[in-house]
Formats: C-alpha cells, sequence, structure tokens
C-alpha cells in the first residue's frame, strides 16, 4: 500500500491480482547515470505517475530523455524474494534497481538518430529484490519529439509495472495468450472467408449491392486484425 506520508513505496505483500506500481514515482529531466544510484538526492524531483500516457505529462514529453525513480520501502518478508515482473512500456528504457541495469529495451539516446524505441504490454520477466529495506528502482527514459506519436482508444502507458507471485504470473500469462490466440483464430477464419463469399454473390447478383458493401467490410474486419496483431509488435 501507498503511505501518502511519507517519500517511500510501502511493498509488504503481493495480493493474487498483482500489485500495480503506480504511486510515488517521481522525474526529472535531463540524462545522469549517477540518478540510479540509491543515495542520490531526489527532494526536488517532480512527482509523476507514468502508468498514464505520454500526451497526459507533457513535461515527460517535451523533456526528450529523462529519469523516473521509485523509493521503496521493504518489508522484511518482502526483501531477497524473486518476483514476477510485468512491464508495459511506449519509448526506450532502461531499469535499474539498487543503481544494478535488469532490463534494457530498445537503445536511450537524446539523439534521435540513435535512439530505437519500442512499443510493449505486459512483459512477463523476473525481479529479485535485495535484502534491504530501502532499495531504489530507477528508469532512463527516453522518447524523442521527432517520434510519431498518435493517442489511440486503448491506454498505452508511459511505463506501467506490476508485481506478481511468479507462480500466478505464469497461470495468468499462459491463459491470456491461450484465450487472445483462440480469439484472433476465430476473427481471422470468420472474416476473410466470409468476405470472399460475399463477393463472390455479388458477382453473380450484381443488382445486389448489399453484397459488396458487405463483403468490402468483412474484408476490410480482416485486414484490420492483421494490422492490429503488426501494431502490437515490438519495434
Amino acid at each position: 500500500a501507498q503511505d501518502s506520508t511519507a517519500r517511500f513505496f510501502h511493498l509488504n505483500n503481493i495480493p493474487a491480482s498483482g500489485l500495480t506500481l503506480d504511486k510515488g514515482w517521481i522525474f526529472h529531466a535531463g540524462d545522469e547515470m549517477a540518478w540510479a544510484k540509491p543515495d542520490h538526492p531526489d527532494d526536488d524531483w517532480q512527482p509523476v505517475n507514468p502508468t498514464d500516457e505520454l500526451h497526459h505529462i507533457p513535461f515527460v514529453r517535451e523533456s526528450g530523455i529523462g529519469w523516473f525513480r521509485l523509493n521503496l520501502l521493504v518489508d522484511s518478508a518482502m526483501q531477497g524474494r524473486n518476483l514476477a515482473f510485468m512491464v508495459s512500456g511506449l519509448g526506450a528504457m532502461e531499469i535499474y534497481l539498487n543503481g544494478n541495469l535488469l532490463f534494457q529495451f530498445g537503445t536511450v539516446s537524446k539523439d534521435y538518430k540513435n535512439e530505437q524505441t519500442q512499443y510493449f504490454n505486459n512483459k512477463l520477466l523476473s525481479l529479485n529484490l535485495d535484502k534491504e529495506s530501502q532499495q531504489v528502482l530507477a528508469i532512463r527514459y527516453s522518447f524523442n519529439k521527432r517520434n510519431l506519436y498518435l493517442k489511440f482508444a486503448n491506454k498505452r502507458p508511459v511505463v506501467g509495472i506490476i508485481l506478481k507471485e511468479i507462480n500466478k504470473a505464469f497461470s495468468d500469462h499462459l491463459e491470456d495468450n491461450s484465450f487472445e490466440s483462440t480469439l484472433r483464430a476465430i476473427q481471422v477464419s470468420f472474416y476473410l472467408p466470409l468476405g470472399f463469399l460475399l463477393l463472390f454473390l455479388f458477382m453473380s447478383f450484381q443488382p445486389r449491392k448489399e453484397y459488396l458493401y458487405s463483403g468490402i467490410f468483412c474484408v476490410a474486419m480482416f485486414l484490420a486484425i492483421l494490422m492490429h496483431l503488426f501494431a502490437l509488435s515490438e519495434p
């Protein structure tokens, strides 16, 4: 739970549904590797919720490159534990725990030509907490203002992190993947044959324009599903 009277995110248990790290974050524009270290002063950093979308955090969008930090107060029962670490993100980022690089997504850079951004959702990883009560999660982040950025209906967080028990996380991950695969297979196998059938009927009964319109709709839905799958790829 988040203690609003302190500058730490209190980590004392992991609910079955997972623990979303969406409170207690702070942000600073610029790029200094010392900002990954736990003992670096951050009292003047700006509060932020990185699980929000980029257009809702204009100071992050304008900075181009910067750092997120989350000061953790870890209960003794949680220290040294290995947890599932589910990450979603838009941009390029490096994730540090107590100054040590854990994960890298894309290439973080202030230079647009050297930067490589990614979009990913609920990537399942592993996080091994240190055996200390005070720990710091730091994220070096960049998203150059020259990058193409479109606002979609689905929420796309700048950085979203969920902690889960490992067995529960793997079970949920397999279940979600199975459902998504089945759903997409049903959609693809339905729209394309139906679209061709309707277009064939239109060729046979050309005065019936509804066959043409319905056939175009079904083929368009098939192409939309393919585009959606490509849009969820990492690059």
